[in-house]
């Protein structure tokens, strides 16, 4: 074997067009890239020159580097005249833009920017996309295609790609599409759908178009289909629209727009109706017959939304509101949305549907909150439910200046409102309990230390509540007032102890206790 040779080359010299083009199959060349005169350095166990020096040819461990990418093989061949460019044996490039992880062979045009990889697997950095197959080849442009391959734009560092697509032929044009010719479509390792010929968008940006369906099949609602829409309205606005067949139970339609204002302000808005114009014997399915409204119309809707918005003046204002169009919506029909499993639980299983309206203010140690709250009972009949609107929050904090004393305050003024009669009480609309509630409670706080482990305060809190109500049940009853004075105290300490194992020390466990005497 002859002795490893290494040499060093300037960029004015052709041999360069090989690290200057290369880049081109991650990224578009840079007009100034020949321009630059940046050193090459190529290592191989042989170098010979042939042609009169238009043949370059290094065997034997070859590296080739040019900042910031690399390139190994066991063979290069190079021809200055035609920019032909032919790599074979346990073929690899690294750099920031792309990469071939392996291949048996490439060839590459420097002039043209086109190419061949035989056996091989590449990463292109734009997109993500993850490319291998028995031949790949690179078009002019970003423009790629694939014989007997797999694609995909999942980014594993280990084990089986969540999904990839397999096909006999694919064509790729980073952002633009994807062509598939008889793939198949793989969860993990595991095809799932069969693709005789498909089109996928490859753009980074959000694109309007169909999304994956969900398919399904139960005894109650047999076969169920739901297809949806995307629709990218702006970068910071987007909609989706479903799509939903039940073919023993219903048809319905689902919208949902989104809107990002700004880092700290976004809006919501989800609206949907179902025609129950295939279910039979709608009444057997109900499991609770003790609900104030046990029945399932034909025509069935739902409008739920939430907003956040911080003003210029940092007032915080929001919105989470909800309505069904009867009591059964929420057991039967929110899993048709697209919500988190946990917020979908909660909706399922609770009593009320909750909205609420109000703005926020906070000046350091000080808050004030107006908010307004509406329930609809899912249980009970709607005119018993006790309605909060509105509410009036103002409380706070300050220690005072020269003083050992903390000062608190707290104030509270509601609206209560009864939608109708009072059941049993023979009390008629506006005069259940129909008024206005004002709570005051200032607060003083002194804390103590006695020692140096007994720590603790006493406090005093005069508190008044007043009441109004519209139309009182007996007469004098309209303005009641209630006072009285809090006083507490509580005196606690902390035990702990250090629990370590091991001789080196490094392992060690602390057990604190805080027990404390409130009165």
């Amino acid at each position: 074997m002859s002795p490893r040779k290494s040499f060093s080359i300037q960029a004015v010299l052709p041999i360069v067009a090989i690290l200057c083009g290369a880049p081109s199959w991650g990224q578009a060349l840079r007009p100034d890239a020949k321009s630059e005169a940046e050193k090459i350095d190529v290592t191989s166990d042989s170098l010979s020159f042939g042609d009169g020096g238009t043949q370059i040819e290094a065997k034997g461990n070859v590296q080739i580097k040019r900042q910031p990418m690399t390139l190994k093989a066991d063979e290069v061949r190079i021809n200055r005249e035609t920019n032909e460019m032919e790599a074979k044996g346990r073929v690899s490039l690294d750099d920031p833009n792309w990469k071939v992880k392996s291949a048996e062979s490439m060839q590459f045009n420097l002039e043209t920017e086109t190419g061949e990889l035989q056996k091989g697997e590449m990463f292109i950095e734009q997109n993500h996309v993850s490319i291998s197959g028995q031949k790949l080849q690179k078009f002019s442009g970003q423009t790629y295609h694939i014989d007997q391959g797999f694609f995909t734009t999942c980014v594993c560092e280990s084990g089986p790609t969540p999904w990839r697509i397999s096909a006999d032929e694919v064509d790729l044009t980073l952002e633009g599409t994807g062509i598939i010719r008889h793939g198949y479509f793989y969860i993990y390792d595991v095809p799932v759908l069969y693709i005789p010929y498909g089109i996928i968008p490859l753009q980074t940006e959000r694109q309007t178009g169909f999304l994956f369906p969900e398919v399904g099949q139960s005894n109650k609602d047999g076969f169920r289909y739901l297809q949806p829409f995307f629709w990218a309205l702006s970068k910071s606005t987007d909609a989706t629209f479903s799509f939903d067949a039940e073919t023993r139970t219903r048809l319905g339609v689902l919208a949902d727009l989104r809107n990002k204002i700004d880092r700290d302000s976004d809006f919501q808005f989800l609206t949907s109706y179902f025609n129950e114009l295939w279910r039979k014997n709608a009444n057997a399915d109900i499991v609770d017959k003790t609900i104030a409204q046990p029945n399932i119309p034909e025509n069935r809707w739902s409008v739920v939304g939430t907003h956040r918005y911080t003003t210029t003046t940092d007032w915080l204002t929001y919105s989470d509101f909800a309505a069904y169009s009867d009591t059964l919506f929420t057991r039967e029909l929110v899993d048709r949305f697209d919500l988190p499993p946990q917020r979908e639980r909660e909706i399922q299983v609770s009593r009320f549907g909750r909205s609420r309206f109000g703005a926020f203010k906070n000046w350091e140690d000080t808050y004030l909150n107006g908010d307004w709250r509406f329930y609809q009972d899912f249980i009970q009949f709607a005119k018993t439910t006790l309605q909060r609107t509105p509410e009036v929050s103002f409380w706070g904090r300050r220690f005072l200046s020269g003083f050992p004393l903390e000062f608190r305050w707290q104030a509270n003024a509601v609206s209560y409102l009864r939608r109708q009669d009072c059941p049993g009480t023979g009390v008629t609309t506006g005069q259940c309990g129909d008024g206005l509630r004002l709570d005051l409670r200032p607060e003083v706080v002194l804390p103590f230390r006695i020692a140096s482990f007994l720590v603790g305060s006493v406090s005093v809190a005069p508190r008044e509540t007043a009441y109004y109500l519209y139309s009182p049940v007996n007469p004098g009853e309209r303005g009641v007032s209630r006072e009285l004075v809090e006083i507490r105290g509580n005196i606690g300490t902390t035990l702990s102890r250090i629990f370590s194992w091991g001789d080196s020390g490094m392992g060690a466990i602390r057990h604190v206790l805080e027990p404390e005497l409130t009165v």
